[in-house]
């Protein structure tokens, strides 16, 4: 089935498949101790941002933090959508805390707050969450997530600026989850272009949504309780850390570099 958006409404089952899960989970810890501390819990606020800026349409915050490809097929079917009167919704689980509560929450958070590698997608957050230590999975009430890393030399994240040149492609070893292009005219882009690609594997029950003009539900599940998969594909240069979302559930697979 087509997707109507670089978002699955229904969550992508074949993600969570239990052979891939443990997979996944086997994947060493000293990997996210690596990419600092509260990697994986500042991931929430990537996914959260995202999706709220879809559905407010937020196309100029988008731009920054959507790989270019990504976002020109992002906001086609946003415009796509809207033409069919469609309006998007971001749904997730009520508040069960109150005031009071939420003060001090936030409060021990604040003492608590690691250093955000994240620190450009919370603009977008509407509420604040709580910070637990680094984990190879980590989870929350309505979200967890693990993770898959690996590292990629030669290329440009940026996939227009790779289209006019000639790569060669070393494949990774199972033991190195390392993807070598080699630029036969610039072997030294090896060392200048070296990426850290994260594929965030998430179980959430924050979503998207899309109903028409009488406020029917014409894509996704409005119940908030209902949990789904997804995927996002984070790359950043190294070692300067400035993330930027390539691929969301598989829409571009993988979102190839050239």
């Amino acid at each position: 089935m087509q997707k109507i958006l670089p978002y699955a409404f229904h969550g992508l089952d074949y993600l969570y498949e239990p052979q891939l899960a443990r997979f996944y989970n086997l994947i060493p810890a000293f990997y996210t101790t690596k990419l600092g501390e509260g990697f994986l819990n500042q991931t929430t606020q990537v996914y959260t941002s995202l999706l709220q800026s879809i559905a407010e349409q937020d196309k100029e915050y988008l731009k920054q933090i959507l790989e270019p490809k990504l976002y020109n097929a992002t906001t086609q079917c946003m415009d796509m959508l809207e033409e069919k009167q469609l309006k998007l919704q971001y749904i997730e689980q009520e508040q069960q805390e109150n005031d009071d509560k939420q003060e001090e929450d936030d409060e021990e958070a604040a003492a608590q707050k690691p250093q955000q590698q994240f620190g450009f997608f919370s603009k977008k957050i509407k509420k604040n969450y709580g910070n637990n230590e680094t984990y190879h999975i980590y989870q929350e009430k309505d979200y967890k997530c693990n993770i898959d890393v690996r590292g990629v030399f030669g290329v440009k994240i940026n996939r227009t600026e790779n289209q006019n040149t000639r790569f060669f492609q070393i494949p990774a070893f199972p033991i190195t989850p390392r993807n070598y292009f080699l630029n036969l005219k610039n072997p030294f882009s090896l060392y200048e272009n070296q990426i850290l690609v994260a594929n965030i594997l998430i179980y959430t029950s924050k979503k998207l949504i899309a109903v028409d003009s009488e406020g029917k539900v014409v894509h996704g599940n409005y119940d908030n309780n209902q949990f789904q998969y997804h995927k996002l594909r984070l790359e950043s240069y190294v070692p300067n850390f400035n993330w930027v979302i390539t691929d969301i559930d598989d829409y571009l697979k993988g979102n190839p570099y050239f």
